[in-house]
C-alpha cells in the first residue's frame, strides 16, 4: 500500500464568528457558545473570560477599549427551554454582567449613550436603562447608528427609518415602506 509522507492535519474546528471588535493591535471575534477569539496581529488564540463562563456570546460592540456583548443562557429540553439574557461589559480591566434583554445589535456614541436594538430599543445614559417607544407599534428595527445623545438613526423592516432627538423617535419617510 501507498502512504503519503506527511502527517494528517489535526481535525479542524469550523465556527461562525457572529461579532467583531477591534482597536490598534487587537481584533476580538465572538463565536456564540464557543467563546472569544483574539488576534494579536500574528495569530488567533481562544480566550474565555471566567466571568462569561456558561454564557453564549452574541453581538458585540466596542467604543475605545470598552466592549459590550449580548449574552444568552438556555436550559431545558426541546419545547420546554427557558432563556436568560444579559449584557456583558468589559471596561478595559474587568467584565461585569447586567441581566436584561439583549437585542439584535449594540451601538454607542459614548460610555453614557449606549443602545440595544430590539422591538423597543433600550438606551443606557451611563446610570440607568430606559426602554424607548417607537411611534409605530408594528415596527421591526434591525440596526441603529448613534451619533450623540440627542441624535440617533434606526432602520428596519419594510423601509423603516427613524430619528432619535434625545426624547423621542420620529419617522423619516423613506418612500420604500408598504403602507
Amino acid at each position: 500500500q501507498w502512504a503519503s509522507g506527511r502527517a494528517e492535519p489535526a481535525a479542524k474546528r469550523y465556527l461562525d464568528f457572529v461579532g467583531v471588535v477591534a482597536w490598534p493591535g487587537e481584533v476580538w471575534a465572538t463565536a456564540g457558545s464557543e467563546g472569544y477569539f483574539r488576534f494579536d496581529g500574528q495569530a488567533w488564540t481562544e480566550v474565555q473570560p471566567p466571568e462569561l463562563q456558561g454564557w453564549k456570546l452574541g453581538r458585540s460592540y466596542a467604543l475605545g477599549r470598552d466592549v459590550w456583548v449580548s449574552l444568552q443562557q438556555d436550559s431545558g429540553e426541546a419545547g420546554h427551554r427557558t432563556f436568560k439574557f444579559a449584557l456583558g461589559h468589559f471596561d478595559g480591566a474587568a467584565w461585569s454582567i447586567t441581566e436584561q434583554s439583549s437585542g439584535l445589535q449594540i451601538r454607542a456614541s459614548s460610555k453614557d449613550d449606549l443602545w440595544v436594538v430590539m422591538k423597543k430599543p433600550r438606551h443606557f445614559d451611563g446610570k440607568a436603562w430606559t426602554e424607548t417607544e417607537l411611534p409605530d407599534p408594528d415596527a421591526v428595527p434591525y440596526d441603529l447608528y448613534a451619533r450623540s445623545k440627542d441624535e440617533a438613526y434606526l432602520v428596519g423592516k419594510n423601509g423603516l427609518a427613524m430619528r432619535w432627538d434625545g426624547k423621542a423617535w420620529t419617522e423619516l419617510p423613506s418612500g420604500t415602506r408598504e403602507d
